[in-house]
């Protein structure tokens, strides 16, 4: 059996809409629509063969996020928040050129369903400055990636399965701009679903 290697790197573009609802006394919810174009680049080989094919691939996506925690204020400047989203995620078709072969390749849409469970940290630096980290699990069901070369279907990919993720983020609110926020951060995640994710996030809230 020959081994295949596989490189693939994602971009996402996009922009959401969040609220969240006090209750008092610590306990909030939220939710979020988010809305956007996703690209990537795909490139993948068989070991000890000259057989090897790329891709790029545009696709629009959409997403819905529902959840609630309570934020636990242990000083005025370090907040712990434990929170439980629902997530709900559409990405696009696409029908793309491999390199190396006439056929045209299908992606199918996605749809994927994630429940997760975390906890945030919010430290506060200064007036301008925060450092937030967050630990959680997820998993995700009735994910499916089905494909086609032609006529031909794919074996299909699952999506479903469980993770760990670990995220880091700086938080910049600039004092000359009431409401705005910009978040520098860093997820890692181990499991089903593993890799890195950079990211950086334009926020105003008001």
């Amino acid at each position: 059996m020959l081994n295949t290697h596989a490189r693939s790197t994602n971009r996402y573009y996009g922009v959401g809409l969040g609220l969240e609802y006090e209750f008092g006394q610590g306990f909030f919810a939220d939710t979020s629509l988010r809305a956007g174009l996703t690209e990537t680049d795909f490139s993948g080989d068989y070991e000890r063969t000259s057989l090897s094919t790329s891709y790029d691939s545009r696709a629009l996506y959409a997403g819905l996020a529902l959840g609630g925690g309570y934020r636990f204020r242990l000083t005025e400047a370090f907040t712990l928040s434990p929170y439980a989203r629902y997530f709900f995620t559409y990405t696009g078709s696409d029908k793309v050129s491999l390199s190396g072969i006439r056929e045209r390749y299908q992606l199918e849409a996605i749809r994927a369903h994630t429940l997760k469970l975390g906890l945030d940290s919010l430290y506060t630096l200064s007036d301008t400055l925060a450092l937030k980290t967050g630990l959680s699990l997820e998993k995700t069901f009735n994910g499916q990636a089905r494909s086609r070369i032609g006529e031909t279907n794919l074996a299909t990919l699952s999506l479903q399965g469980r993770s760990a993720a670990l995220e880091l983020a700086l938080r910049i609110r600039p004092q000359s701009i009431q409401g705005l926020l910009f978040e520098l951060g860093a997820t890692g995640k181990l499991g089903d679903c593993h890799g890195l994710l950079g990211q950086l996030k334009v926020l105003y809230q008001f």
